[in-house]
């Protein structure tokens, strides 16, 4: 991904949030802020040529259809961190999502850097959640997070200790 595609990202981004959060962030942020915020984090992100980070994104009829973020935190205990990885709603369950996880894991392969992944979702994100356990994810932890709306959110981690076993079953 480059900053060409920021605003893209952006909107595909607030569009997953809307449906995936919908009880969970506040009306208000969603009704309003949504759009400015999540233009925001994706022109700054990739307006930096981060080497400890990169971003995919996969198109479908000429439109963005989904697209992931991966970088390299300071505290490898869990490996990469899967920051986002989005499928817009007119694709969910058409193997979109899986297809997009194989290539993140490719990637991080081809760049050499640590096998192991993982990611936080919200507890009531039940979809993502059985997708991730479709992919061998393994829940390791909760806790609760940060939300862009100034709630703080139970979630869980999902751990995968080799994305090559992912790359083997494909």
């Amino acid at each position: 991904m480059s900053l060409d595609d920021a605003d893209a990202v952006a909107q595909l981004h607030a569009a997953s949030w809307r449906v995936a959060y919908r009880h969970v962030l506040s009306e208000s942020y969603l009704a309003t802020a949504i759009d400015a915020d999540r233009r925001d984090v994706w022109a700054s992100r990739l307006r930096s040529a981060d080497e400890n980070a990169f971003g995919l994104m996969v198109d479908a009829d000429s439109h963005s259809a989904a697209f992931a973020y991966v970088s390299r935190p300071s505290d490898p205990s869990y490996g990469n961190l899967l920051e986002n990885i989005h499928v817009s709603a007119r694709v969910t369950r058409h193997g979109v999502g899986r297809h997009l996880f194989v290539a993140v894991c490719q990637e991080i392969i081809r760049r050499d850097w640590s096998c192991a992944l993982h990611l936080w979702v919200y507890d009531t994100n039940t979809g993502a959640r059985r997708f991730y356990d479709a992919l061998g994810g393994v829940r390791v932890g909760d806790g609760l997070r940060d939300a862009p709306d100034g709630q703080r959110i139970p979630a869980g981690r999902y751990y995968w200790s080799d994305i090559r076993v992912l790359l083997k079953a494909d």
